[in-house]
């Protein structure tokens, strides 16, 4: 018996379709600038967290992953070096 997908398979086996926006789920943001966002504005989270001695652990935790996200895109990957420096 071949496994779905393998090679040699018959029919390659796809996933079922399935709705992609229902009522009353929401979906997570799509950046982590936006789900910095929500977490600050998030109070049952704030609350659960707990708070540190220079103020509540959320804003501590918002103010690293913004730094970090700032710094990560600041830099030049290599493959943006050789992607766009290399072309002109």
């Amino acid at each position: 018996m071949t496994r779905p997908g393998a090679p040699g398979a018959r029919r390659p086996v796809r996933p079922a379709c399935r709705r992609t926006r229902q009522p009353g789920v929401a979906h997570p943001p799509r950046t982590l600038p936006a789900a910095v966002d929500e977490l600050v504005a998030d109070e049952v989270l704030r609350e659960a967290l707990g708070r540190l001695p220079g103020g509540d652990f959320v804003d501590c935790f918002a103010a690293v992953m913004r730094a970090e996200f700032d710094e990560y895109h600041a830099a030049v990957s290599g493959w943006e070096i050789e992607r766009y420096l290399t072309s002109f």
